[in-house]
């Protein structure tokens, strides 16, 4: 049980990251035309989400060594 629920709250701050830094860009940018902006902002969520997944994936691995391939 403890297991899942670790699983879960990794997997929740990995959830958690890419969309503050996507609403980050989005802030930052704030004097921007809308659509660079918004790619900006779209961007720092796929780059965000692809190193949070990342941390995540090493995170289960080292907490579960036997079980995560």
């Amino acid at each position: 049980m403890i297991r899942h629920a670790f699983v879960i709250a990794a997997s929740l701050v990995t959830f958690i990251i890419p969309n503050t830094i996507g609403l980050a860009a989005w802030f930052i940018t704030g004097g921007l035309d809308p659509v660079i902006r918004s790619l900006t902002a779209i961007l720092g969520w796929v780059v965000g989400f692809g190193l949070s997944t990342q941390v995540f994936w090493r995170i289960i691995q080292r907490a579960f060594p036997g079980d995560a391939r």
